[in-house]
């Protein structure tokens, strides 16, 4: 016969099994839990409200606990027994599968195959962890494009030098397009050429190649007609270099032929001895002493026309090339050509022209062919240095003559410029016409046609107005300083920063705003601060253009504080990326 299910309500305890029969439900009103006795007459709180420890496992049918019921709040695990849930208790599952989750997010408990846990843990199908070397070699060449790479080919490939060329036919060998490379052995080299030229005979010459010692002879046949052979190589080899074919006896003695290292000293001693030995020719005898190699000369007593002691002082005083049969007239025509200040003479013409003559375009120098003809050119008028210019002789119409130039012809043959000053003085150097030098403390106005006060100074404080570019970088020392502006901005609407105008900025907002920019492509790479501040109200809010990259790709939000301060430090990256950092309430 079925329990009967009755209903009891109580309140302030549980229910005890005096209180209950079999079946019967007790409601417990102030904590709205439910009781209940069970058969063996114990009282048992009913669903998520059993206390704890109170549920007997094996009230619970084999495989009946799934793994949705696993699931967060489906049971209350304080009320289940530690360790009381067996497998059996649970929900079968099938072969090779283990239980966990792989789809995203949180919830009820999967089967997983072995594809999802090695998709879990990263590790490829058929991994192992105890592959031998062989395995590995043979799991790698199994594959395409993976040539086995053997210890013979690796030691072939040691033995190629780093820069070898492939040599892709025999003639490359022979047309230097190839290399031998280290892989022939002299011995092979050897005979590699001793086996082209052994045995081959060509005009005369036959070469053998000796394998033993690695050598090639060379024999050359005998030669007829105009052969060079080895008599005639003998001759030429006794043969000075500078030797002179000697074509009769005559160039013996008058200094036209030589005589050859043939002859010993000794030998050319006695030949030059005996050609002079017991001569006496003009009252000098020469005697050739033997003994020492050395010729003696006596010269007789001198008389009548012979050469005496006071001839030779007297031709001492002669100079080379003077004549000893000139006439008195002859004499005095050379003395008028040579007259000058100081002679105490007065030749009476020039090159044939009177001192009084008035006859114009005489030459002083005609240019020769040969070299320079010195003869004579005057202006017509005497002393020509009209109006006080002084006079230079130069070539100037180009006709092979010299004649007095024009300052303006002078100039252009030394190219001068008219009116160029010779410095002088330091005065000279503050009217532009001259240099500065290093020393002499000069200021010239300008330099290049541009004035000196636009030039910067390197040895004291100086301000450029224009953008100077390094491309070499700047070196700033220990004890450098680089201060910049700050660049006031103009409060509006939209707040334009103009990245040309200054490094940093600084801007007090009066009102909610857009930060925009310009000029982003000029100043790539240049970094600095825009220190943004609230008025006395406050809470004004700043947004951003596109171009104002923040972390995360979040704008920032500003201070509100009244008269807070805000810093945004950039760099500009590109045109129109400007990367930034922000930091809040900088006090």
């Amino acid at each position: 016969m079925a329990n009967v299910i009755k209903l009891k309500n109580a309140s302030g305890s549980d229910p005890s099994a005096s209180d209950l029969v079999v079946g019967e439900v007790a409601l417990r009103t102030d904590t709205a839990k439910l009781f209940t006795k069970k058969d063996d007459n114990s009282v048992a709180e009913i669903g998520a409200t059993v206390s704890n420890d109170a549920v007997d496992t094996n009230a619970i049918q084999d495989d009946a606990v799934t793994a949705d019921k696993l699931a967060s709040d489906a049971v209350v695990t304080n009320s289940i027994v530690n360790d009381a849930v067996t497998f059996a208790k649970q929900q079968n599952i099938s072969t090779s599968r283990v239980l966990g989750r792989v789809t995203s997010s949180s919830g009820n408990v999967e089967e997983l195959t072995a594809a999802n846990i090695r998709t879990l843990i990263n590790v490829e199908d058929g991994a192992t962890a105890d592959q031998s070397n062989s395995e590995i070699k043979t799991a790698y060449e199994a594959n395409s494009d993976t040539n086995a790479f053997t210890d013979a080919l690796l030691s072939k490939l040691n033995g190629i030098a780093a820069s070898a060329t492939n040599v892709t036919n025999t003639n490359q060998l022979t047309n230097g397009a190839g290399f031998i490379t280290a892989t022939l052995t002299e011995e092979q080299v050897e005979d590699f050429v001793g086996g082209m030229v052994t045995g081959n005979t060509e005009t005369g010459i036959t070469v053998t190649y000796q394998d033993s010692d690695g050598t090639l002879d060379f024999v050359v046949a005998s030669q007829t007609e105009n052969d060079f052979t080895t008599t005639l190589k003998n001759k030429l080899d006794g043969i000075a270099a500078s030797a002179t074919n000697v074509t009769n006896t005559n160039q013996l003695t008058n200094g036209a032929g030589y005589i050859t290292a043939t002859l010993t000293n000794e030998q050319v001693q006695d030949i030059v001895g005996g050609m002079v030995t017991g001569n006496t020719e003009s009252g000098i005898t020469v005697t050739y002493q033997d003994g020492d190699g050395t010729l003696d000369f006596s010269v007789a007593s001198q008389t009548d026309n012979n050469f005496t002691n006071a001839d030779h002082s007297k031709l001492d005083g002669i100079e080379s090339g003077a004549t000893a049969d000139q006439t008195a007239s002859e004499i005095l025509t050379l003395i008028k050509t040579v007259d000058g200040s100081g002679s105490g003479l007065d030749a009476d013409t020039l090159d044939g022209a009177n001192a009084s003559a008035s006859a114009g375009n005489n030459t002083i120098v005609k240019r020769h062919s040969s070299g320079y003809i010195f003869a004579n050119y005057f202006n017509t008028t005497a002393n020509d240095v009209s109006s006080g210019v002084t006079k230079v002789m130069v070539e100037t119409g180009n006709d092979n003559y010299i004649r007095h130039g024009s300052a303006a012809a002078i100039r252009t043959f030394i190219n001068v410029a008219d009116g160029a000053n010779n410095i002088t003085n330091n005065n000279q150097l503050t009217n532009g016409a001259g240099y500065i030098t290093s020393a002499n403390g000069g200021n010239a106005a300008t330099l290049d046609s541009i004035d000196s006060s636009q030039f910067a100074r390197s040895d004291t404080a100086d301000t450029l107005s224009g953008l100077m570019t390094f491309s070499g970088g700047i070196s700033l020392g220990a004890d450098a300083r680089c201060a910049a502006g700050i660049s006031s901005l103009s409060d509006g609407s939209t707040i334009t920063v103009n990245f040309t105008s200054g490094i940093h900025h600084n801007v007090t907002l009066g009102g909610n705003r857009t930060l925009s920019h310009s000029n982003t492509s000029s100043a790539i790479g240049q970094s600095g601060s825009i220190f943004i501040s609230q008025d006395s109200t406050g809470s004004r809010t700043l947004s951003f253009n596109s171009a104002y990259k923040f972390a995360g790709g979040s704008a920032p939000t500003l201070s509100t504080a009244a008269s807070s301060v805000d810093r945004i430090d950039y760099v500009i990256k590109a045109g129109n990326v400007i990367h930034c950092a922000f930091t809040a309430d900088v006090k």
